[in-house]
Protein backbone atom coordinates (compact mmCIF):
# COMPACT_ATOMS: atom_id res chain seq x y z
CA UNK A 1 0.00 0.00 0.00
CA UNK A 2 1.02 3.62 -0.41
CA UNK A 3 2.14 5.29 2.25
CA UNK A 4 1.60 8.73 0.10
CA UNK A 5 -1.01 11.23 1.93
CA UNK A 6 -4.11 12.01 -0.16
CA UNK A 7 -5.60 15.70 0.88
CA UNK A 8 -9.31 16.01 1.19
CA UNK A 9 -9.85 17.43 -2.69
CA UNK A 10 -7.86 14.13 -3.58
CA UNK A 11 -4.74 15.72 -4.69
CA UNK A 12 -1.64 15.00 -4.24
CA UNK A 13 -0.22 17.83 -3.06
CA UNK A 14 -1.16 19.89 0.44
CA UNK A 15 -3.48 22.96 -0.45
CA UNK A 16 -1.73 26.18 -0.42
CA UNK A 17 -2.05 28.54 2.82
CA UNK A 18 -3.78 30.89 2.84
CA UNK A 19 -2.26 34.03 4.37
CA UNK A 20 -4.59 36.22 6.91
CA UNK A 21 -6.73 38.45 5.02
CA UNK A 22 -5.92 41.04 7.64
CA UNK A 23 -2.66 40.96 7.77
CA UNK A 24 -2.62 41.70 3.71
CA UNK A 25 -4.62 44.77 4.01
CA UNK A 26 -2.48 45.87 6.82
CA UNK A 27 0.59 45.50 4.71
CA UNK A 28 -1.21 46.92 1.63
CA UNK A 29 -2.15 49.95 4.03
CA UNK A 30 1.77 50.70 4.88
CA UNK A 31 2.67 50.82 1.88
CA UNK A 32 0.28 53.37 0.65
CA UNK A 33 1.37 55.16 4.18
CA UNK A 34 5.23 54.80 2.95
CA UNK A 35 4.52 56.38 -0.27
CA UNK A 36 2.29 58.84 0.54
CA UNK A 37 4.80 60.06 2.85
CA UNK A 38 7.13 60.25 0.76
CA UNK A 39 5.10 62.09 -1.94
CA UNK A 40 4.34 64.77 1.06
CA UNK A 41 7.53 65.11 1.84
CA UNK A 42 8.20 65.95 -2.29
CA UNK A 43 5.53 68.51 -2.02
CA UNK A 44 6.89 70.38 0.99
CA UNK A 45 10.10 70.86 -0.21
CA UNK A 46 8.90 72.52 -3.52
CA UNK A 47 6.59 74.76 -1.32
CA UNK A 48 9.57 76.04 -0.25
CA UNK A 49 10.71 76.81 -4.09
CA UNK A 50 7.52 78.40 -5.19
CA UNK A 51 7.66 82.06 -5.27
CA UNK A 52 6.00 83.58 -2.12
CA UNK A 53 6.66 80.64 0.20
CA UNK A 54 8.30 81.56 3.40
CA UNK A 55 11.07 83.82 2.82
CA UNK A 56 14.82 82.08 3.83
CA UNK A 57 16.40 83.31 7.23
CA UNK A 58 19.59 84.09 6.82
CA UNK A 59 19.93 85.86 9.91
CA UNK A 60 20.43 89.48 8.66
CA UNK A 61 18.79 91.11 6.21
CA UNK A 62 20.17 90.79 2.89
CA UNK A 63 20.09 95.03 2.60
CA UNK A 64 21.89 95.24 5.48
CA UNK A 65 24.65 92.95 4.17
CA UNK A 66 27.92 94.07 2.63
CA UNK A 67 28.67 91.44 0.21
CA UNK A 68 25.83 88.40 -0.21
CA UNK A 69 26.79 84.94 -1.42
CA UNK A 70 25.94 83.35 -4.53
CA UNK A 71 22.52 82.24 -2.83
CA UNK A 72 21.39 84.93 -1.40
CA UNK A 73 22.25 87.02 -4.05
CA UNK A 74 19.81 85.03 -6.44
CA UNK A 75 17.60 85.91 -3.92
CA UNK A 76 18.05 89.39 -3.45
CA UNK A 77 18.38 90.62 -6.91
CA UNK A 78 15.71 87.86 -8.77
CA UNK A 79 19.18 86.11 -10.76
CA UNK A 80 19.47 82.55 -10.84
CA UNK A 81 22.54 81.20 -9.45
CA UNK A 82 23.78 79.75 -12.84
CA UNK A 83 23.76 83.26 -14.18
CA UNK A 84 25.37 84.96 -11.20
CA UNK A 85 28.11 82.26 -11.38
CA UNK A 86 28.53 82.84 -14.88
CA UNK A 87 28.53 86.68 -14.22
CA UNK A 88 31.50 86.25 -11.67
CA UNK A 89 33.17 84.50 -14.06
CA UNK A 90 32.96 86.93 -16.78
CA UNK A 91 33.82 89.63 -14.58
CA UNK A 92 36.76 87.75 -12.50
CA UNK A 93 38.75 90.90 -10.71
CA UNK A 94 36.42 93.63 -10.83
CA UNK A 95 35.67 95.88 -7.50
CA UNK A 96 31.99 94.35 -6.99
CA UNK A 97 33.12 90.23 -6.69
CA UNK A 98 34.94 88.62 -3.74
CA UNK A 99 36.52 85.31 -4.01
CA UNK A 100 37.15 84.07 -0.98
CA UNK A 101 38.86 80.26 -1.26
CA UNK A 102 36.90 78.62 -3.69
CA UNK A 103 33.99 80.83 -2.27
CA UNK A 104 32.53 84.07 -4.50
CA UNK A 105 30.85 86.84 -2.78
CA UNK A 106 29.15 89.77 -4.29
CA UNK A 107 29.84 93.44 -2.36
CA UNK A 108 26.33 94.26 -2.86
CA UNK A 109 26.14 98.26 -3.50
CA UNK A 110 28.89 97.89 -5.68
CA UNK A 111 26.88 94.83 -7.79
CA UNK A 112 23.86 96.89 -7.50
CA UNK A 113 25.82 99.88 -9.17
CA UNK A 114 27.28 97.62 -11.85
CA UNK A 115 23.22 96.06 -12.62
CA UNK A 116 22.16 99.44 -12.79
CA UNK A 117 24.43 100.99 -15.35
CA UNK A 118 24.02 97.23 -17.02
CA UNK A 119 21.27 96.54 -19.61
CA UNK A 120 21.56 92.96 -20.22
CA UNK A 121 22.87 90.43 -18.15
Amino acid sequence: MDNKPIYIDNSPFPPKEKKDTNHLIYQTLMGITAILSNVNHKVDGLESQIEGGAPKNYGMPLNQKYSLSVEEAADYFGIGVRRLRALAYEHRGEDFIMEIGTHIRFKRVLFEDFLNKTSTL
